[in-house]
């Protein structure tokens, strides 16, 4: 069951989040602490609070703003507040003033919390709000006891709300969490539930939702576990009655506003591999002097893409690159969004052999940006085994191209890796690729030792280890990533 974004299923993971939590809260029995807690949608922000406030059993009332006339989301706060406090009965306010009079004088009388959940849509039903709750806030905040927690979506407004100097609410907060999608520690817990998904359904499924909570609750829902990759990815997201069908329209229409075509188009471009600047020009027909507003903003405002750089280069320039951070909005743009018409017209199954036909591109590139997030982590988790802080991917303009390059920036010692999803593309030619690669390297930077690995996205077999083995080449399979 799925009600203002909250969702009914066995709670794993978020051990720093409730922590931090736990910690606040404590501070808020001897003074008042106003929390805001940000992150992408489906990412799991209330099923945290709500998760935390019943777990310590800490009185609360939670607020859902809607984008409602004033009046009636006055009506229903009110009647929410008159079952928390049955003492009080007929309670009604006129105005938002009554209603953050009423909080903070609770505030006064009691340890309480009070959530706003979609803190942001307060801008759509009276924007005067944010000068209310600024103005109880500072003539208050030393008097009371107790715990103000929003939550916000929409990332760009919700840091606009608090860290603009011209907002009311500027250097308001006294805490903030900005929560992240599961990790793949996290995510381990998650398929120790699902027996009847394998490891490489794990990884294909992270390549894919990149630990979002909410897709994960749609599998369970639907019975999708252990079920084929394109099966999940028609049921959920190419039929136009699929959840997800409209999910890249969700995730950002509302941040863009009605100037949303040119940024769906810059993101349909990126997601499509046209990933430098010239190319996404060309590809969108905006002039290339002029892309570089839309693209700054995506980067700096939106958070959308990021920009990456070859190693070894200084240069954040037109040579760099552009890819979305969000693994399933560039599913989402890659194939729904480009071929939105033919799919809102009941033709899903004539993109089924096409979608499938790409998907190991799709996957090939999300599967090297798994392994640069995997090796950051092995950094932190097992420095024994991996003791790096330079890690990134290497291309020139002569066409030389290698997936992972790492290294420390004092030492000798260089990692090149090839990732590669399937083992059985792994061939007899790799120590030969290996040794050009390293004279590539060698041209940049001199090391004294390479470190020569392979990333493969399935179960390895014995005999391509030991052959590898032989000849000083590493191999990691999926069994390294996950361990579930």
């Amino acid at each position: 069951m799925i009600r203002n974004g909250t969702i009914n299923m066995e709670f794993i993971g978020r051990k720093a989040e409730l922590t931090r939590l736990s910690e606040i809260s404590e501070f808020a029995k001897s003074g008042g602490y106003l929390t805001m807690i940000t992150g992408r949608r489906r990412v799991g922000k209330t099923t945290l609070v709500k998760h935390f406030l019943a777990q310590n059993n800490i009185p609360n009332c939670y607020f859902f703003v809607s984008r409602k006339q004033s009046k009636t989301l006055l009506d229903e706060f009110a009647e929410l507040l008159t079952e928390k406090f049955p003492e009080i009965s007929g309670l009604q306010f006129a105005n938002f003033d009554g209603l953050f009079k009423f909080i903070f004088q609770t505030l006064e009388r009691k340890n309480y919390t009070f959530v706003f959940d979609e803190f942001q849509n307060f801008l759509y039903v009276d924007p005067a709000v944010f000068s209310i709750f600024q103005k109880y806030w500072d003539e208050n905040k030393e008097k009371i006891n107790g715990h103000i927690i929003v939550i916000g979506s929409l990332q760009t407004v919700m840091h606009t709300l608090f860290e603009d100097k011209k907002e009311p609410l500027f250097k308001r907060l006294t805490g903030k969490l900005i929560l992240k999608p599961f990790s793949v520690a996290e995510m381990n817990q998650w398929f120790e539930l699902h027996p009847e998904s394998d490891k490489g359904d794990a990884l294909k499924l992270q390549l894919l939702f990149n630990g979002i909570p909410f897709y994960y609750y749609l599998m369970e829902k639907e019975h999708l576990f252990g079920k084929d990759i394109i099966e999940i990815i028609h049921r959920l997201a190419l039929r136009n009655d699929g959840i997800l069908f409209n999910e890249g329209k969700e995730l950002t229409i509302e941040e863009f506003g009605k100037n949303y075509g040119r940024y769906f188009s810059i993101l349909e471009a990126i997601a499509s591999g046209f990933t430098q600047w010239n190319d996404i020009s060309t590809q969108t027909g905006i002039l290339p002097n002029s892309i570089g507003k839309y693209l700054d903003e995506l980067l700096n405002y939106y958070d959308l893409i990021e920009r990456k750089s070859s190693v070894f280069s200084k240069d954040n320039g037109k040579s760099s690159r552009y890819y979305l951070k969000d693994s399933f909005l560039t599913f989402w743009f890659r194939y729904v969004h480009k071929n939105f018409s033919l799919l809102e017209n009941y033709a899903s199954d004539t993109m089924i052999p096409k979608v499938k036909d790409d998907l190991p591109n799709f996957f090939g590139f999300q599967f090297e940006k798994f392994i640069l997030d995997w090796l950051q982590h092995q950094c932190i988790e097992n420095p024994t085994k991996f003791s790096l802080d330079v890690i990134g991917k290497y291309w020139d303009r002569g066409q030389n191209e290698i997936d992972i390059v790492a290294y420390k920036e004092k030492g000798d010692l260089c990692l090149i890796g090839e990732c590669k999803l399937n083992s059985k593309r792994v061939t007899n030619t790799i120590s030969d690729k290996f040794e050009k690669q390293i004279e590539v390297i060698s041209k940049k930077r001199h090391f004294k030792t390479f470190r020569k690995v392979i990333f493969v996205g399935d179960n390895a077999p014995d005999e391509l280890k030991i052959n590898l083995r032989e000849k000083d080449i590493e191999i990691f399979d999926v069994e390294d990533y996950f361990n579930f």
